[in-house]
């Protein structure tokens, strides 16, 4: 672990909860600031202009995506971002950076973060091995699991994780959005994070009932197959929604 991921455990561990909120129009922000207290640290991302309508006045972290070379991906949000925290609120910023390739030999070498940045957050240790290979990990995701794998008594919520598209907010195909929502309900059953919203809770799955229809087959062999079933289905969507955003 580098010198700046372990500040960020120093600081998140004054906290009783780490609440991130997720840049979607499903977030119920008014719901979340009522539902938690002043010893919880609530972390954003980005263009906080898309869920923040006035100064947000709650211990944050700001956290954004970097380049390789240790500069911030959107500068831009870095100059946004400064009217949209009140006095005192904005604790840090945090950059996080993964690569888009995970079953070769894993980096070396640190990533020299640059000011106004204050912690680091490394994905590559968390996705080498099975993150899909030539897309690359949601900066939410990535903060969610590096959380959830480095503060496992903590208590770690998602608000606004919904992982599908909106209206105003859009989705990149850079990301593998169903691995990633399908890792976050895996550590939400493990007891490592929780949803807000309670969307981990969900029904019998399709797998699950396959399982029940096909008694005689591995229950990997059984996802596998529905899998995919599904990134098929979801690339082709994905390529025609990606189409229409860019009209």
């Amino acid at each position: 672990m580098e010198a700046n991921e372990s500040l960020l455990l120093e600081l998140a561990a004054q906290y009783k909860s780490v609440v991130l909120l997720g840049n979607s129009e499903q977030l119920d922000l008014t719901a979340v600031l009522d539902a938690f207290d002043d010893q919880t640290l609530f972390v954003l991302f980005g263009s906080v202009r898309k869920i923040l309508n006035e100064p947000f006045s709650r211990p944050a972290l700001l956290v954004h995506r970097l380049r390789e070379d240790g500069s911030v991906n959107k500068p831009e949000h870095i100059t946004q971002s400064q009217g949209m925290f009140a006095p005192g609120a904005l604790i840090g910023r945090a950059g996080v950076f993964a690569g888009k390739t995970f079953d070769g030999p894993k980096r070396t070498g640190e990533i020299a973060i640059r000011e106004p940045l204050h912690y680091f957050i490394d994905g590559d240790p968390l996705l080498h091995g099975w993150y899909t290979n030539g897309k690359t990990g949601t900066t939410g995701f990535i903060t969610a699991l590096w959380f959830a794998r480095h503060l496992p008594e903590h208590d770690i919520v998602l608000a606004g994780f919904s992982g599908t598209r909106g209206t105003d907010i859009k989705m990149f195909t850079m990301h593998d959005w169903t691995l990633e929502q399908a890792a976050l309900r895996l550590e939400a059953r493990r007891g490592a994070l929780r949803w807000f919203e309670g969307e981990g809770k969900q029904s019998r799955s399709g797998i699950e009932r396959l399982a029940l229809a096909y008694p005689d087959r591995d229950g990997i062999e059984i996802a596998s197959v529905y899998a995919y079933v599904l990134r098929d289905q979801f690339a082709a969507s994905d390529r025609i929604l990606a189409r229409m955003w860019s009209m």
